[in-house]
């Protein structure tokens, strides 16, 4: 027991800090500025967060692990920052000197106003050098300490006002089929291509499909403060007849944005939220329908997910039944040449066979005396037949004679 106390020496203390955004392009010496503004002081009193704000960190793993009996922390253990503790967490003094703890944040949900880049590890004492760094090895009879230093991205809401004008406006517009797309694409803070598709229909609220980096909120979309957005529209899609589309015009219907034409698109424009956060803005998108348009839109892609207004996905047509196998056609024996004729029979009058034949070339009496349209050309069959019968009577009529 005495052993054991000997290396309960150290604790580890979590707190949460609100880093510069623009620092995720910092230098060193950016990130040594970032450190001396993010004073204890300062690290939730200028956060200015709401109430149900909250930040989760997991011990990733303790190397090497701990004695029996010590329960926290512990590998797995969700530790969570909020207002109840000060966004503040400091564990039991059970830390043997030269234990390795390593630890991260998980992602934290975005808010009104608010998104959060990849977080700074900030270790400030008790641990060795100050340093960026996600891992602590705690020294004798000390603290060690860690700031979470979360990033924050000012955010605002957009939204998109379609209009629809020109000879057939009216009609496009209150055509249930009607929607457009518009596909926005920005550079976010990491450096990364981010984009974000939204499907517009006249009179409604952009909606954002499942293709969207940006934060969605409620059915609200937010995007980044001071960033360059490129708006483009991407797609339409209306079922009313012979629409061509003319001009398409961008405007800042509500709220502070700058906005420039694009010049190598003609449907889109780079905006820039310029306002506050969660000052919404509204960007107005008009599109002209012209009898001598020469804007192409294509068709959206993906379809529409949701509403009312989406034209219908085609159902897939039915199985055609199977159709009934013909019989196979008897086969033709070849023409013999008769030696002696023999008498015929009484003209007009049809043989027994011929009157109860069931080849698929007969007509059944079921059809009403119609022929079956099979598509085979059966006149050569009739003219060979025709020949024989007039060259076995020629036969018959010669061996008469010569008999006579």
């Amino acid at each position: 027991m005495v052993g054991v106390r000997a290396l309960i020496i150290a604790t580890l203390t979590l707190v949460f800090a609100q880093a510069l955004a623009e620092a995720s392009e910092a230098s060193d010496a950016i990130q040594e500025q970032q450190l001396e503004e993010n004073t204890d002081e300062q690290c939730v009193s200028d956060a200015d967060l709401p109430e149900d704000a909250q930040f989760q960190v997991t011990i990733d793993n303790i190397d090497p692990p701990l004695p029996e009996g010590i329960d926290s922390p512990a590998v797995g253990e969700i530790i969570t920052l909020n207002a109840e503790n000060d966004f503040t967490w400091t564990s039991m003094k059970v830390l043997p000197k030269g234990t390795v703890v390593t630890f991260a944040e998980i992602d934290p949900m975005p808010l009104p106003g608010i998104d959060w880049a990849s977080p700074y590890y900030y270790v400030e004492a008790g641990a060795g050098d100050s340093d960026y760094r996600n891992t602590v090895e705690v020294e004798a009879d000390g603290e060690a300490k860690v700031q979470i230093q979360n990033r924050p991205i000012p955010t605002t809401e957009v939204d998109i006002d379609k209009m629809v004008t020109g000879p057939k406006g009216d009609q496009v517009a209150e055509d249930d089929s009607t929607f457009f797309q518009v596909t926005a694409l920005w550079t976010d803070i990491e450096g990364e291509e981010a984009s974000c598709v939204l499907n517009v229909v006249p009179g409604e609220s952009a909606v954002a499909t499942e293709a969207c980096d940006a934060t969605v909120i409620d059915n609200k979309v937010y995007f980044p403060l001071n960033t360059e957005i490129t708006f483009i529209e991407t797609g339409a899609e209306t079922a009313v007849s012979n629409v061509k589309w003319g001009d398409v015009i961008w405007a800042v219907s509500n709220g502070q944005a700058e906005i420039v034409d694009l010049e190598d698109r003609e449907t889109g424009v780079v905006v820039t939220l310029t306002g506050d956060a969660e000052e919404p803005v509204v960007l107005g998108l008009e599109n002209e329908t012209s009898s001598n348009g020469l804007i192409i839109i294509p068709i959206p892609i993906p379809p529409f997910d949701g509403g009312s207004s989406v034209p219908g996905i085609p159902t897939e047509p039915g199985t055609p039944g199977t159709p009934g196998t013909p019989t196979e056609p008897g086969t033709p024996t070849e023409p013999t040449t008769p030696t002696q004729p023999g008498t015929p029979g009484h003209p007009g009058v049809p043989s027994p066979e011929t009157e109860t034949s069931t080849s698929p070339s007969s007509p059944s009496a079921s059809n009403g005396g119609g022929l079956a349209s099979t598509g085979a050309n059966v006149a050569w069959v009739a003219g060979g037949g025709l020949l024989l019968l007039i060259g076995g009577a020629w036969l018959v009529l010669r061996g008469r004679k010569n008999k006579s």
